[in-house]
């Protein structure tokens, strides 16, 4: 878009310039409400988790059978992260998963180093999935068995008090 004065004023824009911001406003609501519509997808998985463990199979599972939402839910720089139903379906999912996290026990400096370590593993491994990275790895198994497997090594409690 031009910004050349000419007798104080700017220049305006050109109509293919304002078809163009339109467009990119327009396709950043469409992904915001893609996003939403994710995250309201992902958060009643998560409703049906019986534990941390099933909600990392379930969140593994909601990104191989909603590749698409998966992919824009976690690209702010393309959406409008300030929309408030965005913001509220996400504040679910996040809830959602503190609460499984804080299941397993712990203070709350634990608690929140727990949800980081279980959204990495989990965002990790369905990130690598979708991407064929864990194909020959697999070699053939059963993605969510060996998620679960990899969630129970990880998140199994052990030492006093467990």
């Amino acid at each position: 878009m031009s910004t050349k004065h000419r007798a104080g004023r700017p220049d305006l824009p050109r109509g293919s310039d304002l078809a163009d911001a339109e467009r990119g406003l327009a396709g950043q609501q469409a992904r915001s409400q893609h996003a939403q519509q994710g995250y309201e997808l992902l958060a009643a998985r998560f409703a049906e988790a019986t534990d941390l463990q099933d909600l990392g199979v379930r969140y593994v599972r909601f990104a191989t059978g909603h590749p698409a939402h998966f992919q824009v839910m976690f690209r702010p720089e393309l959406l409008r992260t300030d929309a408030p139903e965005l913001r509220a379906a996400r504040r679910r999912t996040r809830t959602q998963l503190r609460e499984a996290v804080g299941a397993l026990g712990g203070d709350e400096e634990a608690s929140g180093a727990g949800v980081m370590a279980a959204w990495a593993v989990a965002h990790g491994f369905a990130s690598l999935l979708l991407t064929h990275n864990l194909d020959e790895t697999l070699a053939g198994r059963d993605p969510e068995a060996v998620f679960r497997s990899l969630a129970q090594v990880m998140f199994q409690r052990s030492g006093p008090g467990a």
